[in-house]
């Protein structure tokens, strides 16, 4: 009997996320005045945890919308979303949106 070959999974395009997602993901920015203005121009590079972990909490208290959709990724939000330093109030919020994306 031959063996049997088996893959440990198969990728499709609904569960590999394009490049340009991801480069977006863990780019480096520089937030807004809006969002940043006790260290404008600071760079942040989103690869790092604690830098990403650093951008996620400014802009959850601070930003627009627009900032949050630009800047922020869900998956790696639900990622690091324990040990995120937020107010009560931003955490409240955000709660049914992360346990929501934790029901499998």
């Amino acid at each position: 009997m031959p063996p049997v070959r088996r893959h440990p999974f198969a990728a499709t395009r609904s569960t590999v996320r394009d490049q340009s997602s991801i480069r977006q993901a863990l780019a480096t920015v520089t937030l807004p005045l809006h969002l940043n203005w006790s260290q404008v121009a600071r760079v942040y590079h989103l690869a790092d945890r604690r830098q990403r972990a650093r951008v996620y909490e400014i802009v959850l208290r601070e930003g627009r919308p627009a900032d949050i959709c630009t800047l922020i990724d869900g998956a790696l939000l639900v990622d690091l979303w324990e040990g995120l330093v937020l107010p009560p109030d931003v955490r409240t919020a955000w709660s049914p949106v992360i346990s929501a994306a934790l029901v499998p």
